[in-house]
């Protein structure tokens, strides 16, 4: 009886293993492992070799709703950070803007998120900054939804 010799491709694997199965179809995980001996695999490492490339394929994965999802915020996040205010502003004038905007958005207001109607006076000033540059950079592009999950 002459001994295999190890695939040399993930694809000689998987070969092996359909030709495994289509000889006969294991019942209970114990069972699988004996096949896997008598074949001359070690279970444990053909198990670890799958789970790795399982959680390789998972998180390179385009098709990963989680990978499609970081993709785009770093995109909004980009698109955000090259939208910046051309004027320097006193606080009083930020504020002012800050209900400005609002009050033009008019029947989009409802969309904004919550933090855009808080007591401005209370807010820190580059709180006041930050939300005057995204409230710019939103009314500006009136081509986007301005809350991204209403699409």
């Amino acid at each position: 009886m002459s001994k295999q010799r190890p695939p040399d491709t993930y694809e000689d694997l998987v070969r092996a293993f359909a030709d495994l199965f289509d000889e006969t179809e294991p019942q209970t995980p114990e069972d699988v492992d004996i096949l896997l001996r008598e074949a001359g695999y070690d279970p444990d490492e053909v198990g670890a070799r799958m789970q790795t490339l399982a959680e390789h394929a998972l998180a390179n994965s385009p098709l990963n709703w989680r990978n499609r999802a970081l993709q785009e915020l770093a995109q909004a996040r980009a698109q955000l950070d090259d939208f910046v205010s051309t004027t320097r502003r006193s606080r009083p004038e930020i504020i002012a803007a800050l209900k400005q905007i609002i009050t033009q958005l008019g029947a989009e207001k409802r969309k904004l998120p919550a933090a855009y109607f808080r007591n401005l006076e209370q807010a820190t000033d580059d709180d006041l900054a930050s939300l005057l540059v995204e409230l710019e950079y939103l009314s500006a592009d009136k081509t986007r939804p301005i809350n991204a999950t209403e699409e």
